[in-house]
């Protein structure tokens, strides 16, 4: 009858706690990373969707032009050298070819 009454006694031993413990953390930094290579994803989608809204822009602007202003090179220059960032920055390599185009007209 002892051996009965401590049979019908049950609980949770420490090593099934931490196994479950181990499984809910591994669960967890899944999920986690998950949500950190989303993120990027999203973040690489908006730089690729504000390119691509840059390019189209140039595009309509040069669609727009006359057939005068578009053969002439200095109206297309001054329109290569309007090319800003998304943050407002010209772009290095750009705002130097600018700078010796400007040089080499004067």
């Amino acid at each position: 009858m002892n051996y009965l009454s401590k049979r019908s006694q049950s609980g949770v031993t420490l090593v099934e706690t931490m196994i479950a413990a181990a499984i809910i953390a591994i669960f967890f930094a899944t999920i986690f990373e998950l949500n950190a290579v989303c993120l990027r994803y999203i973040d690489a989608s908006k730089e690729s969707v504000a390119a691509l809204q840059g390019v189209q822009d140039r595009v309509e602007v040069l669609r727009n032009l006359s057939f005068t202003d578009l053969t002439n090179g200095n109206v297309v220059q001054n329109l290569i050298c309007q090319n800003k960032t998304d943050r407002g920055r010209y772009d290095q390599s750009l705002r130097y070819r600018c700078k010796s185009h400007i040089g080499n007209r004067n």
